[in-house]
């Protein structure tokens, strides 16, 4: 779904003095996209979070954005988008951002993420917020550049998304070249298994949890399996089940990478014998629980053939003709 994204500045809520005068509807519309992380999905989903009327939403995102505590930055579908809070970050002062711009590697970075950006120029306040990356956070030129580039690929780049990323990434010691690019190195592999197996359990509509998560890379980096064999997986834990359990999925293609199965038409092979070994075992457990059930009904002349009870039958009748005649 393409949801509107607003960008939160927590820091002017306060200095706001619409702030104090606010109703409590407009109140309820600012908490609730702050609950969002500056989501507005549609709309009418943001009135109902906020227990408002539709016209009384907009005239209150109309109200904060006038006054600079929200920032409309357009639109964009992303489950896994980053939250849209203010950063810890100090901007610069125009002095400041005037002499750290006087390093030539530092400017040459800069401005290949505003033609990144597709942008003619930065605005001032844009500026200090992206110098204060080298100068209070010592990212070099080197690792601004990579994380804009990254982020611009995946049309995310805005002044304000690379500043908040890259502090999130230094408070998660991300903080050299080297390290980034192993992090995004990872994290696209990653992110593309994760979409790939999320599809493959039919899982929408919601973001991924930690187990699931941590199921999706190990069976993405630790098996090496494809979306198929976890298909494959998933069937048989529907059929065992009758649920979408990716524990018991993950059991499965644990047993699986235990046995050695490391292909399709391997995996394929192991789930026809599991399937052949439980009917077995389910045979067994019948005949245990009603061993009479099970047992085979004798023939009524067990004792002889069908020739001795013909022969018999035959010596009775000829044996009542000779009575007859005496």
């Amino acid at each position: 779904m393409t949801e509107k994204l607003y960008k939160i500045h927590l820091g002017n809520i306060t200095a706001s003095g619409d702030f104090k005068d606010a109703s409590r509807d407009e109140l309820r519309v600012l908490l609730a996209l702050i609950s969002r992380n500056g989501r507005t999905g549609d709309v009418e989903e943001l009135a109902a979070a906020a227990g408002v009327s539709r016209a009384r939403t907009d005239a209150a995102l109309t109200l904060w954005e006038s006054v600079g505590v929200i920032e409309a930055l357009g639109s964009l579908t992303d489950e896994f988008d980053e939250p849209l809070i203010d950063t810890d970050i100090s901007e610069e002062t125009s002095a400041s951002v005037a002499l750290l711009l006087r390093d030539p590697n530092l400017k040459e970075a800069i401005d290949e993420c505003t033609r990144l950006m597709k942008r003619a120029s930065l605005s001032t306040p844009e500026l200090k917020k992206i110098t204060a990356l080298n100068s209070q956070l010592s990212l070099s030129p080197e690792y601004i550049l990579a994380l804009a580039a990254n982020l611009a690929e995946h049309g995310k780049l805005t002044p304000h998304r690379l500043a908040s990323t890259a502090e999130r990434y230094v408070r998660e010691d991300i903080d050299t070249l080297e390290a980034l690019e192993v992090h995004l190195a990872e994290k696209e592999k990653m992110t593309a298994a994760e979409w790939e197996f999320r599809r493959a359990l039919g899982i929408y509509g919601r973001t991924t949890s930690d187990t699931e998560r941590e199921c999706f890379t190990r069976w993405s980096e630790e098996y090496g399996y494809s979306t198929e064999i976890v298909r494959l997986a998933y069937d048989m834990a529907v059929l065992g089940t009758g649920e979408r359990s990716v524990p018991y999925i993950d059991a499965i293609l644990r047993s699986w990478h235990e046995s050695g199965c490391k292909t399709v038409a391997e995996c394929k092979s192991r789930a026809e014998e599991h399937k052949a070994e439980a009917k077995t075992k389910r045979a067994a457990a019948t005949k245990k629980q009603n061993p009479k059930a099970c047992a085979k009904e004798e023939p009524k002349y067990s004792s002889f053939g069908s020739d001795d009870a013909l022969m018999q039958a035959l010596l009775r009748s000829y044996g009542d003709e000779k009575k007859g005649e005496n």
